[in-house]
This record gives structure tokens, C-alpha cells and sequence, in this order.
């Protein structure tokens, strides 16, 4: 029981990483639009866009391995890696607009993902 509370405790985890990482990604140009350039340049830190995908990382290797062996569902994984491939060719596209929509999109993607392995180690083990 506690094994399962504290890999749904590293789902609920991830989720908040990829949802910082979303509003990192949103806010960025909005502030290098409408606000002054140097809150723009404040958001936009190297190691924090590397801290959030090296922990989204980390979290989803945990959470993914040991639900993959929890609910044998391999879309679940798919899922995760597939999000964070987006996640890094977001950080490798030199065009704001694309790296920010790709970005997204992979955020998006992950959080799906492990809403997918809580709904199927609950719900869907052995099935």
C-alpha cells in the first residue's frame, strides 16, 4: 500500500514539473512581449529549463518503469518518451515560436501520460 501511494505521490510529482514547465514556456514570451525585457531575460535561465526536463526525466523513468511492470500497457511509456523527445527538440529549435509550441506540446504530452499510468495501475492491472 505505501509502495502505491508513493508512486502515485511521483506521478501526481511529474505532473507538477511538467506544469512548471508550461508556464515557463507560456509566461516566457509573454513577459518579452508586453513586459520589460529584463523580467523576459529573468524567465529565461538555462538551468532551470534544464532542471525541469532533467527532473521530468528522472520521474518518469521511475514512474513509467514501475507502472509498465504494474499494468504491462506500453502506450503508457510511448506515451512518456514520445513527450520527452518533444521536450528536447523543443530546447534544440532555434525559432521562439516553434520551440515554445513543441515545448508545449511535449509538456502536455507527459502530463497525459501520467495521468494514463495513474488511471492504469489503478484501474486497468491485469486486464
Amino acid at each position: 500500500m505505501t509502495s502505491t501511494r508513493y508512486k502515485f505521490l511521483l506521478d501526481k510529482i511529474g505532473i507538477c514539473t511538467s506544469s512548471v514547465c508550461i508556464v515557463h514556456c507560456a509566461l516566457l514570451p509573454l513577459f518579452l512581449i508586453f513586459g520589460s525585457t529584463s523580467t523576459g531575460m529573468l524567465l529565461e535561465i538555462e538551468w532551470l529549463e534544464t532542471l525541469i526536463l532533467s527532473l521530468a526525466a528522472i520521474i518518469g523513468a521511475v514512474t513509467f518503469t514501475t507502472g509498465y511492470i504494474r499494468h504491462k500497457k506500453s502506450f503508457v511509456p510511448i506515451l512518456f518518451i514520445s513527450g520527452l523527445m518533444l521536450l528536447i527538440n523543443g530546447e534544440m529549435i532555434s525559432f521562439t515560436w516553434l520551440a515554445t509550441i513543441v515545448t508545449l506540446l511535449g509538456s502536455f504530452v507527459i502530463i497525459y501520460a501520467h495521468y494514463e499510468n495513474v488511471k492504469q495501475s489503478r484501474y486497468g492491472a491485469g486486464k
